[in-house]
């Protein structure tokens, strides 16, 4: 059981026998507690205005909660920025569960967030990811009464008159819904995905709050937030996202034989019931833990302690072809021997980041659709290294053009060519305004944010080193607002970085962390090209 985390006043007293250390290192990052900061600053606003603003009282009394969880926290960092210049990690240890009782407190918009934050380790400390990484599949589930009801009020009939079985206990639950096994009458297995009630009112509030953040921070950000919302807005829909499932196992499946999609049973999906085949494997989110500790039982360290030296050699450039390579991490022969010598299932890591990059490059280069959320939670493997690809609510298209676009954006990446991916970074609708010259889009500033979003980990420290960052956290948190103002942005671009993002993580869970997007997709973008040339 998850451990209380009290907010009292004797709690987060601040020490005041703190004295002045030494800068911070990259990842002695203090990203949460300014975010923190600034959505409480922000959240208050957003209380106060309700009146003026048509906010509802609901949502206002959720952005109170929000509030209540962040303001002591926030008000301990304020007071470590003017007591401090050291690295904050003690900070982080005392509040590492606070994102993590927001999220579960809030659900929602704000467990999603916290899925995607679990997998970046450059911006987000281990000691709030140690907690947030059980909300990719482990978020405290719905009663097995409820869930019932809305399965039988979905599908109109009696549990008993559509399977032979029925699991109460679920076998996964994220952030807007619950999956259980269970078998039809026909003897089929089957996983059943239910969504919670009142999910799809929630994040419609979050979102008017984000809105109405925006009114007073950025107000460029809205139209892109109102295209993200749009986008959420899919994963409501359980009928839409069969329908994708099928685009999958028609348009991409047959082409890879090593990944497979659940397949839908038609007659019996609706808008918050979803039953579909089931696919064998595990998570690769709990395969991350069983590599985590086995890999601390072998050098005979703490977890902890095994993640920070993975950090570290991540940091070397070119790791991501090194990794790969199998120079550290477990390549294919380490992983054969040691599941010989202890009895254990690992994966071939090398060999499943390779597959999940096939895949999703063939998804975006000749499908022109794809997944916006593989995080570690939705990626499945086998005891032979099959690869199942779940949870389809989020599949994104895109037209020939911005294919043609992204495939330029990652092949000048990869070649370094500078006036290649500013041709392709102003042709996917994205501008800036570099503050420092009051010019918009400058060659050199262009094509160190394209590195940070899609040149994996060394591409996110030399983009750092570029813009003078002592941490990667800075590149979302407000250092990065005082160099640059977002003039133009597109929601595809957006769900472009995201499907990278998620990707990288998961390369985390497997012992491949810092593998380069740009890199694994360069042949398929090349490719995608010279047949469009000809």
């Amino acid at each position: 059981m998850m451990k209380r985390v009290g907010l009292t006043a004797k709690t987060y007293l601040p020490n005041t026998t703190t004295k002045k250390r030494p800068l911070p290192k990259l990842f002695d990052s203090s990203a949460p507690a300014l975010l923190a900061s600034a959505i409480t600053t922000t959240l208050f606003l957003t209380f106060t205005a309700s009146f003026v603003h048509n906010v509802t009282l609901e949502q206002a009394t959720r952005s109170l909660q929000v509030l209540k969880i962040l303001a002591q926290p926030a008000a301990h960092f304020l007071y470590l920025k003017k007591t401090t210049t050291g690295p904050l990690s003690d900070f982080h240890q005392r509040h590492s569960e606070v994102p993590i009782k927001l999220c579960l407190s809030l659900r929602g918009f704000y467990v999603k967030i916290g899925q995607i934050m679990s997998g970046q380790p450059e911006l987000c400390p281990a000691e709030y990811r140690t907690h947030l990484i059980s909300l990719q599949e482990n978020v405290p589930p719905v009663s097995s009464t409820i869930i019932r009801n809305i399965i039988e009020s979905e599908l109109e009939t009696k549990i008993e008159n559509v399977f032979v079985r029925f699991d109460d206990e679920s076998i996964g639950s994220a952030s807007i819904g619950q999956v259980h096994r269970a078998q039809l009458l026909t003897g089929e297995e089957v996983v059943v995905k239910v969504q919670f009630p009142e999910v799809e009112r929630f994040f419609a509030l979050d979102f008017k709050t984000i809105g109405l953040i925006l009114n007073f921070v950025n107000p460029e950000m809205k139209d892109l937030v109102a295209e993200q919302e749009e986008c959420f807005k899919q994963e409501f829909d359980y009928k839409r996202e069969a329908s994708f499932l099928e685009a999958m196992n028609e348009e991409v499946a047959p082409h890879f034989s090593y990944v497979s999609f659940p397949i839908p049973v038609k007659k019996l999906c609706t808008k918050r019931c979803l039953v579909m085949s089931h696919l064998d494997g595990k998570s690769v989110s709990k395969i991350g833990a069983e590599i985590l500790k086995l890999g601390a039982d072998r050098k005979g360290v703490s977890v902890e302690a095994f993640k920070r030296d993975m950090r570290q050699k991540m940091m070397q450039d070119g790791s991501s072809q090194k990794l790969l390579k199998g120079s550290w991490g477990l390549s294919s022969w380490k992983v054969k021997l040691v599941n010989w010598w202890t009895g254990a299932e690992l994966p071939d890591g090398g060999s499943v980041m390779k597959m999940l990059y096939e895949v999703h490059g063939y998804q975006i280069f000749e499908c022109g659709k794809f997944n916006a959320d593989p995080h570690a939670g939705n990626v499945l493997v086998d005891k032979v290294n099959n690869v199942g690809l779940v949870d389809y609510g989020q599949l994104i298209e895109i037209d020939e053009n911005t294919r043609v676009s992204f495939a330029r954006l990652i092949v000048g990446l990869n070649e370094e060519n500078k006036e290649l991916v500013l041709q392709a970074w102003n042709e996917l609708g994205q501008e800036f305004l570099w503050k420092s010259t009051n010019t918009h889009n400058p060659i050199d500033v262009v094509f160190a944010v394209v590195a940070m979003h899609f040149g994996g980990t060394a591409g996110l420290i030399k983009g750092a080193k570029m813009f003078g960052f002592r941490s990667m956290a800075d590149a979302v948190g407000p250092k990065m607002a005082e160099q640059i103002e977002i003039t133009k942005t597109t929601q595809k671009y957006a769900m472009l970085q995201r499907c990278s993002f998620c990707l990288y993580g998961v390369g985390h869970s497997v012992g491949f962390g810092g593998v380069s997007a740009g890199s694994m997709w360069y042949e398929q973008a090349k490719a995608f090209l010279k047949k469009k040339e000809n």
